[in-house]
């Protein structure tokens, strides 16, 4: 990828510089500069042009003294036996130093020279009165350009394998009603109100994840080979096929589940290793509560489906004691009891509300147990 932006800064140094400029320049550019060794590098950039007098510089002395001492990489030698079989010159230079080396038996070093000649050569075929300073390659218009076009290109490449990886999703929102949903695989939802459910608009290989903020019934559809995963807000569960009501909302101290059919694993948190000590597997017709706190489960086996009246309509009872009465009817009405009447709440009471009004449920409980019932907005007062 360095290679790559290199040759790009190349090719705009090639493309942007006047022609006038650049047939000026001591040196012209060879890509082989991009190779990874220091010294080949040097070598392959600065070749020098037709007619002109040579000008070794320190590395070139450095060079040919690890050549004369025979400490070139064979990569670095290569390049050199070329150049000397390429540049006549060169290869006259080198061999008047081997023999001041075989000679003399001294390492050559380079001469003092004028390192800025070059440049004051072109400063003043330019501008004759200016003054130009030698600029880092980095600050030059042509690398700058550049270095804005690679990051550019990598920045819409980084996006766009984004775009490619995130799987597009749906969010349904329940607010005062009900809603359904058939999801991609044929599972079907029941959205509670006041609830938040994201999905794919397709599953991937391996398993089927959806996201869900409140309230609501699946039935899911088998598939071994892909497991269902519910992620809620403080807790998980994981099934394979079957139907359950899942409760899990953001800064709410319980979550619970309620498994009509099939089995279920139901996970503290975002944990979804099945060993997981802070999982439960819950059978149909169970019950858990799950206190996030605390991350303990609590276990029970369901009495009846008036947890599903929110969805059904309908509520259940059967000998059930009062208090347990008046629960079901705050939970699905979204109401408080002030209960102020003398009566024992452990009394049973056996009935069936279905698509009920509240004003119906309390007319009946007023006229069996003889209480006077009134309603003040969400409160109910018995006397």
């Amino acid at each position: 990828m360095v290679c790559g932006l290199w040759f790009v800064v190349c090719s705009l140094f090639e493309f942007i510089a006047p022609q006038k400029f650049r047939s000026d320049f001591p040196f012209h550019f060879n890509f082989d500069f991009y190779f990874p060794y220091k010294g080949l590098a040097y070598l392959s950039c600065l070749e020098k042009k037709p007619g002109m007098k040579h000008k070794y510089t320190s590395i070139d002395w450095e060079l040919l003294a690890r050549h004369l001492t025979e400490e070139l990489s064979p990569v670095e030698q290569d390049a050199f036996n070329e150049r000397l079989a390429a540049d006549a010159a060169f290869n006259q230079w080198v061999q008047d130093a081997k023999s001041t080396w075989e000679l003399t038996g001294q390492r050559p070093t380079a001469p003092t020279y004028e390192a800025d000649q070059p440049w004051a050569m072109i400063a003043q075929k330019i501008q004759p009165t200016a003054i130009i300073s030698r600029i880092p390659f980095y600050q030059k218009p042509a690398f700058q350009i550049a270095a804005v076009l690679a990051l550019l290109v990598s920045t819409f490449g980084v996006w766009k394998w984004n775009q490619d990886t995130v799987l597009e999703t749906t969010t349904l929102q329940a607010t005062a009603q009900v809603q359904y949903v058939q999801l991609p695989d044929g599972s079907e939802v029941w959205l509670n109100a006041n609830s938040t459910l994201t999905y794919p608009h397709e599953f991937t290989e391996g398993q089927r994840v959806v996201a869900l903020d409140g309230e609501a019934f699946f039935e899911v559809e088998k598939d071994p080979s892909r497991p269902f995963i519910i992620k809620g807000a403080v807790s998980t569960v994981q099934v394979l096929g079957t139907s359950f009501d899942f409760i899990s909302k953001k800064n709410v101290s319980t979550s619970s589940l309620s498994v009509k059919t099939g089995k279920v694993l139901f996970f503290e948190g975002k944990s979804m290793e099945k060993d997981s000590s802070d999982a439960v597997v819950l059978m149909a017709g169970n019950h858990a509560d799950l206190e996030v706190a605390s991350q303990q489960f609590t276990i029970n086996s369901l009495q009846s489906e008036n947890h599903l009246a929110w969805k059904t309509g309908k509520l259940t009872f059967e000998n059930t004691p009062l208090a347990e009465v008046i629960s079901s009817l705050e939970t699905h009405y979204k109401v408080s009891f002030d209960w102020q009447a003398d009566i024992n709440l452990a009394k049973g009471y056996t009935g069936t509300f279905e698509e009920a009004p509240l004003d119906t449920v309390i007319a009946t409980l007023s006229r069996i147990y003889q209480l006077d019932i009134s309603i003040s907005g969400n409160k109910v007062i018995v006397k």
